[in-house]
């Protein structure tokens, strides 16, 4: 798996906190709008129980740009940046580790919530990321990574690697019901 094709790994200046990001910086998509008590307390709801779950939620702030890319013949054909004032974000570790051999692997996943203008923005992007998602490609592993619509919010789980991905999957369907309530 390519990680830099989903996201840039490396120190960022910006803050990718809990909170909706400077609006000053470049964006793919119109103007945001303003966040409805109900769409934040998806977000909230589920890193309450991330907490409850033992998982310590931590800032993301290695990940200064979501990036995707789409390859072909080792050639990257299409790619699509996401900037933090279009999303916020959070790291969710796992504080029970997975002993291999003399290993202590701590399961942890990155949760993105990307804002955009209206539903049907949102339901494009949706079907252009999942398009990334699940291309197959040479470089690109990324099946276990997955995106949930709640109105004109995406949410995007990233795992980075294949071996945390039933940590990551444990929580779809906890929060398709967030979403749905």
């Amino acid at each position: 798996m390519l990680l830099t094709s989903c996201s840039n790994i490396g120190k960022s200046k910006q803050s990718n906190s809990f909170t909706k990001k400077d609006s000053s910086a470049v964006s793919m998509t119109e103007p945001l709008i303003e966040i409805s008590n109900d769409q934040e307390e998806v977000f909230s709801r589920f890193i309450n129980i991330l907490i409850t779950d033992n998982y310590e939620i931590k800032e993301a702030s290695e990940i200064d740009t979501l990036r995707f890319g789409k390859y072909k013949d080792l050639k990257q054909i299409e790619k699509l940046e996401i900037y933090p004032s279009q999303y916020k974000s959070f790291i969710a570790q796992n504080r029970i580790p997975i002993i291999q051999s003399d290993k202590k692997w701590f399961p942890k996943f990155y949760v993105f919530e990307i804002e955009l203008e209206n539903n049907l923005k949102a339901i494009k992007l949706e079907d252009k990321l999942n398009g990334f998602i699940h291309h197959d490609d040479i470089f690109n592993e990324k099946d276990y990574d997955y995106i949930l619509r709640n109105q004109d919010r995406l949410i995007y789980v990233l795992c980075r690697t294949k071996m945390f991905e039933e940590y990551a999957l444990n929580y779809k369907s906890r929060l398709q019901e967030i979403i749905r309530n």
